[in-house]
C-alpha cells in the first residue's frame, strides 16, 4: 500500500496537492552478507495525486478548479542496500535505500466526473502530458523477523521532472510513501 503525490511547480501555481492512496506490489531478490543485503526489485507502483476543489489566479483572473484525480502507473526497477542491526535474537532493524528507475505504463486523469485526455507523451491532442521515464532515490526503514518476514516503510523521492507540458514553469516530480510487508523464501 502506498500514498503518493506530485510535487513541484506548474502553471497552476498555488494548487495544494493531496496524497492519494494506491497499490504497490513487487518481487525482490535478497542477497545477504554480514549485516547487509542487496535487494534488486521489480515492482508495480501506482502514483499520482488528488487536487482538491479550489480557485487559482492566472493573469489576474480567478479560475475555479474542480477536484482532479491523477493516476500514473509505473513498472519500476530498483536496487536497494539495507543494513540489518540486531534488536533481539530474531528481530533486525533495517535501514537503507538506493536508486530506482520507472517506466510509465498507463495514465488516467479525472476532473470532477469527467475523464480528461492524458498520455505519457508530448502529443498535443492530450490535455495532460507526462514523461514516461521516472527515476529517483528510495529511503527505507523497517524490521525483519527471523530473516524471513519484513515490514518496511519506504519513501520514494522522485528526481525526474515528469511534466511534458509546453509551460516552461512546469517541474513536477513523484513523491511516494509506501508500507511493504513481505516474505523472503530460502533466505
Amino acid at each position: 500500500m502506498a500514498i503518493q503525490s506530485l510535487s513541484g511547480s506548474s502553471q497552476f501555481a498555488g494548487l495544494k496537492n493531496q496524497y492519494k492512496p494506491g497499490p504497490n506490489a513487487g518481487v525482490l531478490l535478497n542477497i545477504g552478507f554480514k549485516g547487509f543485503s542487496i535487494q534488486p526489485e521489480i515492482s508495480y507502483s501506482a502514483k499520482g495525486e488528488i487536487l482538491p476543489v479550489q480557485d487559482y489566479a492566472a493573469g489576474g483572473i480567478d479560475y475555479p478548479v474542480e477536484r482532479n484525480n491523477a493516476e500514473l502507473d509505473y513498472f519500476e526497477e530498483s536496487v536497494n542496500v539495507l543494513y540489518h542491526a540486531p534488536i533481539s535474537k530474531n528481530v533486525y532493524l533495517q535501514l537503507g535505500g538506493g536508486p530506482y528507475f520507472g517506466q510509465g505504463v498507463s495514465i488516467s486523469i479525472t476532473s470532477g466526473p469527467e475523464k480528461e485526455p492524458a498520455s505519457f507523451s508530448d502529443d498535443r491532442a492530450f490535455a495532460y502530458h507526462y514523461k514516461s521515464d521516472d527515476y529517483g532515490i528510495n529511503l527505507i526503514g523497517g524490521v525483519m523477523i527471523k530473516k524471513t518476514v519484513f515490514v518496511n516503510l519506504q519513501y520514494g523521492l522522485g528526481l525526474a521532472n515528469i511534466s511534458n507540458n509546453t509551460f516552461p514553469a512546469d517541474n513536477i516530480k513523484n513523491r511516494v510513501i509506501s508500507l511493504s510487508v513481505g516474505y523472503l523464501f530460502n533466505n
